[in-house]
């Protein structure tokens, strides 16, 4: 048995089709008072796509192999090579051949936009917007018996109060809330043999032979995401003299409600074919939620920031910029305490829930910034212009979104290598509550968590230029701009077992024990990586007549 229905020989062209819609409407409610304007947007599409993938051949669905021994196929693995389709392409004459899978990819999407105006008086003026956007997409896999539904829901309100208190002192008043929903699932165009449910009956698992393509979900495709950021801030600007001031305050709340994927229906690689049809040697990559766990995290930060700028003249001929930000922000916590993290992955132990999840360097986000324009001989000839600036990067959700549901003790990932495919069931039952403690006493566990100890991120810019007129309604600048990133985050693994090159190869030695024995792999989120951009900038400008302008620039 295989999936006939998925083994059509006359192979047709995907169809496309695009409908593209909308309209925008917009005038006074009240004359010189309150006016509004919407705008509609819709997108229906239905791409025509052809997913290209490698499947076992006809030979492999009856247990001969490439090299054309005969081998009796495991009851384990045999419901997942029934549900292959079979090769409608080349083959490849290593057990595999090209599958080509016409499918289609609907996509929808409705968006519309409403904002409103209301002058109140010759002073305070009021504005309002509110956005909404919904969109769905069920794109296919690379064997498309299943596929990855997405689903995007958008909310963003804004109202702004402005306020002229005086001719040189302006008031503006901002409040918002924005809300994005995303959320995946998985899609099934046929139906699985129950076979190939080891862990649960909501999902088949995930499997992969090495040399061909993935059959079932991808652990990635099963989330559900709800972001709130609540936003209040109060902008002032002041003239006096020759100073132009700007300051004001801004506060964020940050709400993400998070179901990270259980990953509870597990995800096997086989090395080969042979070990495939006889359920043996999975690969270590094997990975699958403990039972019991629970992505499904509430979880809150607050980012506060002060600024103020000061543009001041002391002379006609030159302008000087003052400014400094100051940007503070919490850890993340979640509402019913199911964080936990460690100091030191190096000699861990156990999960700590009673420190935050990672030490919060923000208390010194002070970011200066200076710059100036000087006109040289005061006669608009030669202008020379620089700055300096400091702008730090908060810990946003990018760094911690999925370090705070990927561990003890609400969540435990297993990993490792179970006996066979027959068996893994057993292995994970007998394991789950091991590794959902806050003890770590089990290398196959595995973790995700930021380096406890992170470093200011940001970016220090610099740049300088100079300007000349020249005759003949011809000007010149020649610059220079500067970046420097400090601190910078990135991805690496830790708790890796040390290893020799063999041939130029990098090789694990059998039985090598990881620095830590409590734990198995663990990606990890550090923060002292550089950057650096230096360059050059060359702009040569002609003006003609009647509005007519050259210009050349080179980088």
């Amino acid at each position: 048995m295989c999936s006939s229905d998925l083994n059509a020989a006359n192979l047709k062209k995907p169809e496309f089709k695009r409908n593209q819609f909308g309209g925008s409407l917009g005038g006074p409610v009240i004359h010189d008072k309150l006016f509004f304007f919407g705008n509609y947007e819709g997108l229906h599409e239905r791409l025509g796509i052809t997913r290209v993938g490698f499947v076992p051949t006809e030979a492999v669905h009856r247990g001969i192999l490439p090299s054309g021994e005969q081998v009796a196929i495991a009851a384990a693995t045999k419901p997942f090579l029934d549900t292959f389709p079979l090769p409608n392409g080349e083959n490849r004459n290593d057990g595999f051949g090209q599958y080509n899978g016409p499918s289609s990819q609907p996509t929808d999407e409705n968006y519309f936009v409403v904002r409103g105006d209301y002058h109140m008086n010759d002073k305070q003026s009021l504005f309002s917007r509110f956005t909404w956007d919904n969109g769905s997409q069920d794109s296919p896999n690379e064997i498309p018996v299943t596929s990855q539904v997405f689903g995007t829901k958008i909310r963003y309100s804004t109202i702004q109060h402005q306020y002229i208190v005086t001719p040189t002192f302006l008031l503006s008043t901002r409040l918002a809330m924005n809300r994005s929903i995303l959320g995946s699932q998985v899609g099934q165009s046929i139906t699985f043999p129950a076979g190939t449910y080891v862990f649960t009956n909501r999902l088949p698992a995930s499997m992969t032979i090495t040399g061909g393509s993935t059959l079932s979900p991808n652990l990635q495709s099963d989330f559900y995401n709800i972001h709130n950021r609540y936003q209040a801030s109060e902008d002032m600007s002041l003239s006096v003299g020759s100073h132009a001031m700007k300051f004001g305050v801004d506060y964020q709340k940050l709400g993400m409600n998070i179901d990270g994927g259980s990953r509870d229906f597990g995800e096997f690689t086989y090395p080969s074919l042979q070990d495939f049809l006889l359920d043996r040697n999975i690969s270590p990559s094997f990975i699958v939620g403990a039972y019991g766990s629970s992505a499904v995290r509430s979880l809150r930060q607050y980012f506060y920031a002060g600024y103020f700028q000061d543009d001041w003249r002391p002379k006609s001929n030159l302008t000087v910029n003052l400014g400094v930000r100051y940007e503070p922000y919490t850890v993340p916590t979640e509402k019913w305490g199911r964080l936990a993290s460690f100091k030191d992955w190096r000699t861990a132990t156990e999960m700590d829930s009673n420190i935050p999840l990672f030490n919060n360097p923000s208390a010194g986000y002070f970011s200066p910034r200076v710059g100036f324009a000087w006109d040289v001989g005061g006669n608009g000839k030669t202008a020379i212009r620089g700055g300096y600036s400091i702008f730090f990067v908060p810990a946003d959700i990018p760094f911690w979104r999925t370090q705070t549901y990927r561990n003890p003790p609400s969540y435990a990932q297993i990993g490792g290598t179970p006996p066979s495919l027959g068996t893994a069931r057993a292995f994970v039952t007998a394991l789950s509550p091991t590794v959902l403690g806050t003890k770590l006493n089990s290398p196959s566990l595995t973790l995700r968590l930021p380096d406890w100890n992170i470093r200011s991120s940001y970016d220090q810019k610099f740049n300088i230029s100079v300007q000349r007129e020249l005759p003949g309604d011809l000007s010149v600048t020649l610059g220079y701009l500067g970046a420097r990133g400090i601190g910078l985050w990135y991805l690496d693994s830790a708790n890796t077992a040390s290893y020799t090159l063999v041939n130029g190869r990098q090789f694990v030695p059998a039985g090598q024990r990881r620095p830590n024995p409590n734990y198995g792999a663990m990606p990890i989120n550090y923060s002292d990586g550089q950057s650096f951009y230096n360059g050059m900038q060359l702009e040569i400008k002609r003006r003609f007549s009647k509005g007519l302008t050259f210009q050349v620039a080179y980088t």
